[in-house]
């Protein structure tokens, strides 16, 4: 630093600071939610077509977030192919004490993606055009192959008399290299059971393949009698792996 104290003729002093850049782009994260909805949300570390993905950019600037202006963005595929570019952003939040800038832009997953590491590039603007100031930064982020779900439900016998109990058994696997997000099952059982609502358990797969069991709840007629039930399995179903549920049942 280099200081050039006040003269005679009341001239103020002059403070030179040395640097090689003044703005930063200080971090890029991906989000599954906007920053209105949760500004506290944990970012994404993969995505699969069709998701929305919400890019929040901080920038900073020691001297004050009112020289920082703008942002520029660039998102690139694995061949590399720019599959969007300067897409329109906001300001989220302005911290003047941390003399930081959050911008935020969303961005599609198109239906059948390039698979792989996509580049998301940010670059964060001071002053006006003609200072030509500015900082990049770029962050990874991986782009993977959809889920592939099938569901085979399954009862301990093959025929009942009324009285007889029924273990029904629902296996849900997942064969594609995806994961599959908070699962919900959702059945009609036969008009001919009645369901024993406490009998519900994950009988194999959980934690082990990414997924835990909910609480199921119950749609019941006026007699009592359960018309249908949902349930909703938290966690991911990693591929390859598969999850079974049982619950049982007596026949009227």
């Amino acid at each position: 630093m280099r200081v050039i104290p006040a003269n005679p003729l009341g001239n103020n002093s002059t403070l030179y600071f040395p640097t090689s850049t003044i703005i930063n782009v200080d971090s890029i994260l991906v989000y599954s939610v906007d920053y209105a909805t949760n500004p506290a949300a944990t970012p994404m570390t993969y995505a699969q077509a069709g998701d929305v993905l919400y890019i929040r950019a901080v920038i900073s600037d020691p001297f004050g977030t009112f020289d920082i202006t703008s942002i520029n963005n660039l998102i690139t595929d694995p061949t590399p192919t720019i599959q969007a570019t300067d897409v329109a952003s906001i300001v989220v939040l302005d911290d003047i004490t941390a003399a930081e800038k959050t911008y935020e832009f969303s961005y599609t997953v198109p239906p059948f993606p390039v698979l792989g590491d996509w580049t998301i590039d940010v670059t964060g603007n001071e002053g006006s055009i003609a200072e030509g100031i500015f900082h990049s930064n770029f962050t990874d982020f991986l782009i993977i192959a959809p889920p592939n779900l099938a569901v085979v439900k399954s009862a301990s016998v093959g025929s009942a008399s009324p009285g007889d109990t029924i273990t029904y058994t629902i296996l849900v696997s997942n064969s594609g290299l995806g994961f599959a997000n908070n699962i919900v099952l959702d059945d009609i059982p036969s008009q001919f059971i009645d369901i024993d609502t406490g009998s519900f358990s994950c009988s194999a797969g959980c934690p082990a393949s990414g997924v835990t069991m909910g609480t199921p709840t119950f749609t019941n007629d006026l007699d009592g009698d359960v018309i249908n039930w949902n349930l909703i399995m938290g966690g991911s179903l990693t591929g390859g792996e598969s999850f079974s549920v049982e619950y049982n049942a007596d026949v009227e």
